[in-house]
């Protein structure tokens, strides 16, 4: 059963946060995607949105607010805002987000703007940011988001910098990594979480999947190493989102290799 989100103070709480990501390409599409998660017991989207610097006419993949507002007025969903979906996790696409990190401090503020304090509302910094000054910039956007007054759910993703427990004076701080089991095995990835709970790091996973390849790649066991993934997290408190691509194109194949996920 899926817990109930609160409507007050500075967090959203659920036994264990789980549910889908991706992009959005309508509404239409976007109401088939809440009704297959309201029917799983889901409870938690992460929308992605392309970094303003690469979208600047805002139109495929573009920010889109009427998306938020949507998810916020017809499910009890928290959502996670990944608003710097920068891609593809390489070298040369941090060096591109530095050259425009005002950009994506602006991007950060300016969904604050408008969802600062709402605690259904959580934000991403950015999306698979590979350098190793990783955490000296995550650090500095989240301090200046709490000096900033904002309360929300702050998520970070890491790439294969070690678990570093980040300060943050609401402790409202979740961190994660994105598994795909045609790379990860179910051990490797669990022993990360183990160890990220040894460090006292909250942990949502904002992207897993059966491949980073999409439906077209999913087999047999690498959908049963998904499912059997999110069994272990959940025993441990941890947090999984099932990446989508656009809407949800991967669905039908997990169902298709029969999947099934228990929400408590």
């Amino acid at each position: 059963m899926v817990v109930p989100p609160s409507d007050t103070g500075s967090s959203v709480t659920y036994e264990t946060f789980l549910g889908f990501s991706g992009y959005v390409t309508s509404l239409a599409e976007l109401d088939d995607t809440i009704a297959i998660m309201k029917a799983q017991g889901f409870n938690t989207y992460r929308i992605s949105f392309r970094p303003s610097w690469l979208n600047r006419d805002n139109s495929y993949h573009g920010y889109t607010e009427a998306y938020i507002d949507h998810l916020l007025a017809t499910t009890d969903f928290l959502v996670i805002v990944d608003g710097n979906h920068l891609y593809p996790p390489t070298e040369a696409s941090a060096q591109d987000a530095r050259t425009h990190w005002t950009d994506v401090q602006n991007r950060l503020f300016q969904i604050l703007s408008r969802y600062g304090n709402n605690p259904r509302v959580a934000i991403e910094l950015i999306n698979e940011y590979v350098s190793t000054d990783y955490n000296t910039r995550m650090q500095a956007l989240i301090t200046a988001i709490r000096e900033a007054g904002y309360t929300n759910m702050i998520v970070v993703n890491k790439w294969n910098t070690a678990w570093h427990k980040f300060t943050d004076p609401l402790d409202n701080t979740y961190q994660g990594y994105h598994y795909y089991f045609n790379s990860w095995s179910v051990d490797g990835a669990m022993n990360q979480m183990e160890i990220a709970a040894s460090r006292g790091i909250k942990v949502i996973n904002t992207e897993i999947g059966a491949s980073y390849n999409e439906y077209r790649d999913y087999t047999q066991s690498t959908v049963d190493e998904t499912e059997a993934f999110i069994a272990q997290c959940t025993a441990l408190g941890a947090g999984n989102l099932l990446w989508q691509n656009n809407n949800d194109d991967n669905w039908a194949t997990y169902v298709h290799y029969d999947l099934e996920i228990t929400v408590s």
